[in-house]
């Protein structure tokens, strides 16, 4: 009987060890899963410059682009060289057609 209980605590010990390795590896993958930061780097919208310039209608990549860049608006509407872009009026229209919203509520530096 001392043997079934000694074999019953050793298996809780294993199963506890395995539970263990199994969660901290889970943690690793998804660190490992998680997204880069996210640089904010306005030739990344290149694709866009037809649309801003010229009033085209945004390409897929131009979109994707400005979504992925999203949290960067601020930025770059503080920034005298590309704010007056971003605030253009194909901007607002490119900014609709990629369903993307531009912030107006941004505070200056």
């Amino acid at each position: 009987m001392e043997t079934w209980a000694l074999m019953k605590k050793f298996s809780v010990v294993v199963l506890c060890a395995l539970m263990m390795v199994l969660l901290a590896a889970d943690v690793q993958k998804t660190n490992a899963l998680a997204l880069p930061p996210i640089v904010c780097d306005p030739q990344a919208l290149s694709s866009c410059t037809p649309a801003i310039f010229f009033g085209f209608p945004p390409s897929t990549d131009c979109c994707n682009s400005l979504r992925a860049l999203q949290p960067c608006f601020c930025e770059f509407i503080r920034n005298p060289t590309f704010g007056q872009f971003i605030s253009s009026p194909n901007a607002q229209k490119l900014a609709k057609a990629c369903n993307v919203t531009i912030p107006t509520n941004c505070t200056r530096n």
